[in-house]
């Protein structure tokens, strides 16, 4: 791989200094650039996969290649506390045992449950202080091979 455009700067407080690279560092940066290059296209075209295979399978459903991986389509569920305030107007005491306090609210186990509950009798108050979203994703994951499985 050539080297001829292949420089090192140097920064300073009044500008900057160029040098040629080494043969050894510029072949090394060509390499890495190549790999970061072909990285990218990967995560590319691995998304784009992801969104075909996430049109034809449901959550909890699997495509595998036996003794090689799978991509198993998995859901998640957010609960951000929109209103705290409000929420704490409802839920009184039990607000601080019902979230968690970090830079924002997140409700517990307990309170997500307690917000699609219809038994709840405050389920309508206590959901109109949150925004739900949802998000379902392809996950790829190694799959055990007989050889592993006798060996572990």
């Amino acid at each position: 791989m050539p080297t001829n455009n292949i420089v090192i700067i140097t920064k300073k407080e009044d500008g900057e200094t160029k040098r040629k690279a080494t043969p050894a560092l510029g072949e090394l940066a060509q390499r890495g650039w190549a790999l970061k290059t072909t990285i990218d296209n990967a995560q590319k075209e691995v998304k784009e996969i992801n969104t075909e295979i996430l049109k034809k399978l449901k959550p909890g459903q699997a495509v595998v290649i036996e003794e090689v991986g799978r991509c198993t389509v998995v859901e998640s569920t957010s609960y951000k506390i929109s209103d705290a305030d409000e929420l704490k107007s409802i839920l009184g005491p039990r607000f601080k045992d019902l979230t968690k306090q970090t830079v924002n609210y997140s409700a517990t186990p307990k309170l997500k449950t307690m917000c699609i509950d219809a038994d709840e009798p405050k389920q309508m108050q206590i959901n109109a202080c949150f925004t739900v979203s949802s998000s379902t994703a392809a996950k790829w994951t190694g799959e055990k091979t007989k050889a592993k499985e006798k060996a572990a």
